[in-house]
């Protein structure tokens, strides 16, 4: 039921409360299967489905759509998902299966350090050039998939990001260090 389900004060406005009942009743369902490639391909149909179902729309910025959506069908949108899922599983595996790869958690500020092998292609997301808090258009994956859980989490993860919003500079700040052996960035 919607209404024993309290919104996380992170999610206020986010997303409304049927279709975030809705969310976290299948995320329990799929933090409840044993570890595994099932689970992982179903935590991953979640967290695609996250952001369609909230009211955040990033395109072309961020913002909070009006009115907020009172529901959606989150199982639908999951269905859909994993049909989606299976059917690009099953054509990568007429092509001789998927490459592989992996997925590095770290800092691309110190690639030397966070990748431990040899690699072809390196793929990061790096923010750009314009006012984008970065982390409020992830604020409802981060939150539901469990990487967060208060704002003191959320200050903390800030810190750590390569920012594009001049709101998340802080004082302690030492990334102009990167880029103080270019004259043509000093003299600016």
């Amino acid at each position: 039921s919607c209404a024993k389900f309290a919104t996380p004060p992170l999610l206020k406005n986010y997303v409304s409360p049927k279709p975030l009942a809705k969310l976290v009743a299948i995320k329990d369902a799929v933090n409840a299967l044993p570890e595994g490639k099932y689970k992982d391909l179903f935590r991953l149909a979640l967290a695609a489905i996250i952001l369609p179902s909230s009211n955040v729309r990033n395109s072309p910025n961020f913002g909070l759509i009006k009115p907020p959506v009172d529901d959606v069908n989150v199982i639908e949108l999951l269905e859909r998902k994993v049909s989606q899922m299976a059917a690009d599983l099953f054509f990568l595996r007429g092509q001789g299966g998927p490459s592989a790869s992996d997925a590095i958690k770290g800092d691309a500020r110190a690639m030397s350090t966070t990748l431990p092998h040899d690699f072809d292609h390196i793929i990061t997301s790096p923010p750009y050039p314009q006012e984008h808090d970065y982390s409020r258009t992830t604020r409802v994956e981060l939150v539901l998939l469990d990487y967060l859980t208060d704002m003191q989490e959320l200050r903390a993860l800030k810190k750590t990001m390569l920012r594009a919003s001049t709101r998340n500079v802080y004082s302690e700040d030492q990334d102009y260090q990167l880029v103080s052996r270019f004259d043509n960035i000093r003299d600016v």
